[in-house]
C-alpha cells in the first residue's frame, strides 16, 4: 500500500479503503484474547470446572462422529489440566483452548442439525436441507480435525513465553 505514496495512497487509488478494512483484524484478535482469558480465568475456575464438565457430558451424550468425540475428549483433558495449572500457564494456553472448545460446541450443534435435516420427520428433500447436511459434514470432516491439532499448544506452559527478558523487546 505504501507504493502509492502521497495523495494517491490516501484516497485516489482505493488503497486507503483496504487499509481501513484491514484495521478490524486487531479488534477481532483482541476480543478473542479477552474471551480466551475470561474462559480460563473465570469461567473454568469459577466453579471448579463444573460448567465445563456439564457441557462436555451434554456433547458426549449426543455426539456420534469419532473425530468430534476425540475433540471433546481433548477439550476435557485440557480443561482438567488447566484447572491444576497456575495462572500464567492457563493464560498461555487460553487461545488454543478457546478455539478447541468453540469448534467442539459448533461441531456438536452442526451434527445435531444434520441429524434433524436427515431425520424421518423431514419432508421432501429441499436444497436448504441438502445444504445443511453438506455444511455439517464438511465441518466435521474438515474443521474438527484441525482443532484437535491444537491440543499440544493448549497443554503447553508459559515457560517459552517468558524465556526472553522484557528488555530484549525494547532493543
Amino acid at each position: 500500500m505504501q507504493l502509492h505514496g502521497g495523495m494517491g495512497y490516501i484516497e485516489e487509488t482505493g488503497a486507503a479503503q483496504f487499509f481501513r478494512d484491514a484495521r478490524i483484524t486487531p479488534i477481532y484478535e483482541g476480543t478473542n484474547g479477552i474471551q480466551a482469558a475470561d474462559l480460563v480465568g473465570r469461567k473454568l475456575t469459577g466453579d471448579g470446572g463444573a460448567a465445563l464438565a456439564s457441557l462436555i457430558a451434554d456433547m458426549r451424550a449426543e455426539t456420534q462422529d469419532h473425530d468430534l468425540r476425540s475433540l471433546i475428549d481433548a477439550c476435557e483433558d485440557v480443561g482438567r489440566h488447566l484447572l491444576q495449572a497456575d495462572v500464567t500457564d492457563r493464560l498461555a494456553s487460553s487461545y488454543p483452548f478457546l478455539t478447541m472448545m468453540a469448534v467442539a460446541v459448533c461441531g456438536w450443534l452442526m451434527e445435531r442439525q444434520e441429524r434433524i435435516a436427515s431425520g424421518p420427520d423431514v419432508g421432501p428433500d429441499s436444497p436448504f436441507l441438502a445444504m445443511k447436511r453438506a455444511a455439517a459434514q464438511f465441518y466435521v470432516e474438515q474443521i474438527v480435525p484441525e482443532a484437535i491439532g491444537l491440543r499440544t499448544a493448549a497443554l503447553s506452559n508459559a515457560d517459552l513465553l517468558y524465556s526472553i527478558p522484557a528488555e530484549t523487546f525494547a532493543a
